[in-house]
């Protein structure tokens, strides 16, 4: 069985950005000269590395690994400029009201849902309201959700024209359940 000391050595040098050989290597260090590595081993035979000598602990050598530069990918189109139905839409904003982003909903059998376009809903737009992901049955701009299961879900909402194109789309909201036991 791994000690915690033995574990904790293990994920400093796993994590560690350097190379660790030893003094007897021909490679050359190109790291900063200050920086000293010390291996020793206890009367266990436990290893361990330092920045201090201990127990008449070996040097080490530190060498830089190599760096690599990264370009990060160009914007892509979609992230540049909105999708055309957006551009095009006749609303301004269509937000999700109640429940509230990180609400806490505590022993309420029946949770209802608002949403608000603006301007106002057009004539032939429907608004589709999702609870994690499943559209919600109704129409209108609330919906009630009845006997959700303790947790959090996530409400999104989009508004479709008359043709079945996504006009317009709501940021998601989180929101949790609670419900009262016998346990707690």
């Amino acid at each position: 069985m791994m000690k915690t000391r033995d574990l904790v050595c293990f994920f400093y040098f796993i994590t560690m950005p350097v190379n660790l050989i030893a003094d007897d290597n021909p490679v050359s260090s190109n790291a900063d000269p200050k920086s000293q590595v010390y291996k020793s081993v206890d009367s266990d035979g436990n290893v361990s590395f330092s920045d201090e000598p201990k127990n008449n602990g070996e040097k080490i050598k530190v060498l830089s690994l190599p760096v690599i530069n990264i370009t990060p990918p160009p914007n892509s189109p979609t992230s540049q400029a909105p999708a055309k139905s957006e551009t095009d839409s006749p609303y301004n904003q269509l937000k999700i009201t109640s429940p509230q982003e990180d609400e806490n909903i505590w022993n309420q059998p029946v949770i209802t849902v608002q949403v608000m376009p603006q301007p106002g809903l057009k004539k032939n737009h429907i608004v589709v309201i999702m609870l994690d992901g499943i559209a919600l049955p109704g129409k209108g701009l609330s919906r009630p959700m009845e006997n959700l299961n303790r947790g959090t879900h996530t409400l999104s909402s989009h508004i479709k024209d008359s043709e079945g194109k996504i006009v317009k789309k709501a940021v998601p909201v989180q929101f949790h359940v609670h419900k009262a036991s016998v346990n707690n």
